[in-house]
C-alpha cells in the first residue's frame, strides 16, 4: 500500500478569516488548484523508483491528498500489502 499527502502553502486570502486559518493550521483544507494531483503523484513515484522500489509498477493501492498547510511538504509511506494479509 501505497500513502501519499501533499501540502503546499495556502493562499493569502485563506488566512484572512479566523475559521479558514484554523483549517489551513489543522491540514483540513483541501487544495483544489493546479498542479493536478496525479502530476505530483507521477513526478514522486518517478523519483523514487529504483531507490524505495524496483519499478512503479509494483503499486498496487494509492492514496493521495492535496492539503494547504503552513508548512509544505511531500509525506510519503510505503508499505507491503503481503505484511497486511
Amino acid at each position: 500500500m501505497r500513502i501519499l499527502r501533499f501540502t503546499s502553502l495556502p493562499l493569502k486570502y485563506l488566512l484572512s478569516s479566523k475559521k479558514k486559518r484554523l483549517e489551513v493550521k489543522l491540514e483540513r483544507k483541501y487544495c483544489d488548484k493546479k498542479p493536478d494531483l496525479d502530476n505530483y503523484f507521477k513526478a514522486v513515484t518517478d523519483a523514487a523508483e529504483g531507490i524505495l522500489y524496483k519499478n512503479d509498477g509494483q503499486i498496487a493501492v494509492m492514496v493521495c491528498q492535496k492539503l494547504y498547510s503552513m508548512r509544505p511538504r511531500t509525506e510519503l509511506e510505503i508499505t507491503s500489502l503481503e505484511e497486511q494479509v
